[in-house]
């Protein structure tokens, strides 16, 4: 019905454009930490593209439009909040989802800024490849555990 609020509006289009594969973007200053979230995700992506830092990733987004961004927090020339900052002041990226991956534990100042922009912020470590795929699949298609449950 009208009026459409916009987020509701892009997560049905997600839901429904994307169903199988994402267009993802991983921006970590650590070429293991690149590759390991890139093979966790390679199954649900169509399209993944990395960046070392988040100047490099906004040279990516000229011509990539990600589904969801992986973010690192500390990262040397960009870090992960000055990425945001960014990354959020363009209108066709506001609706992205963010999840940032961290191994540091976030300030309280650092947790009120990334909670404004992300939709998730998770620790690297053990239980990273059960929670980076759980809240992917929340992300990416929020309506799919309400549907799966009425079927």
């Amino acid at each position: 019905q009208k009026p459409v609020e916009r987020s509701t509006l892009f997560a049905v289009l997600r839901r429904n454009l994307s169903a199988s594969a994402a267009r993802v973007l991983i921006v970590d200053d650590s070429p293991d930490a690149r590759a390991l979230l890139e093979e966790l995700v390679g199954p649900l992506a169509a399209d993944v593209r990395t960046a070392a830092n988040g100047q490099d990733a906004l040279r990516v987004l000229r011509d990539f439009h990600p589904d969801v961004v992986l973010l690192d927090r500390l990262m040397p020339v960009m870090d992960g909040l000055a990425f945001l900052e960014v990354f959020r002041s363009e209108p066709h990226f506001q609706h992205v989802p963010v999840i940032v991956v961290t191994a540091r534990e976030l300030t309280g100042e650092e947790r009120e800024r990334v909670a404004r922009h992300t939709a998730a912020v998770m620790k690297k470590g053990n239980a990273l490849e059960p929670d980076l795929k759980r809240t992917l699949a929340s992300v990416l298609h929020p309506g799919a555990a309400v549907d799966e449950e009425r079927t």
